[in-house]
């Protein structure tokens, strides 16, 4: 199966040479481009599905166009209010639960006004919850 994918690092990607790749001159962590623009996303992703047609790689396209301006592009992606401190854990299964659980709920509001203004969300496709991802997460990365 052909692969295509994304690069922020046009010299990485030169290097590696995956099957085919489209390179975006965007700000890393937004390989669509500014959010809330689907338009603009949408081309970008039928770019990259373009790569698909040519029949030998590697192949490195270049995107043509700068990402839009975005409303909220001078925001802080950080939440500059540092957590209130953990309760010493039993395990280290315990302590990434805990870590995983502060993250959520200090993330929380900002996911509660994402579904609320886009009337979807991808959490629970897998049919677990939040919580039950975590209960199966921490543990694995601790090695349990």
């Amino acid at each position: 199966m052909a692969t295509a994918g994304i690069s922020f690092i046009r010299e990485h990607t030169e290097a590696i040479e995956p099957p085919r790749a489209l390179w975006v001159p965007f700000e890393l962590g937004r390989p669509l481009g500014a959010p809330n623009e689907p338009d603009f996303q949408i081309d970008v992703l039928r770019t990259l599905l373009r790569t698909l047609d040519e029949k030998h790689g590697p192949v490195l396209v270049d995107y043509p166009h700068e990402a839009p301006a975005s409303s909220g592009a001078e925001e802080p992606w950080a939440c500059l209010i540092p957590p209130p401190p953990l309760k010493p854990a039993g395990s280290e299964a315990e302590a990434l639960s805990q870590r995983l659980n502060q993250e959520i709920s200090l993330l929380r509001p900002w996911y509660d006004e994402s579904v609320s203004s886009r009337g979807r969300t991808a959490v629970r496709t897998s049919g677990l919850t939040i919580a039950d991802m975590v209960s199966v997460l921490a543990p694995y990365a601790a090695g349990e």
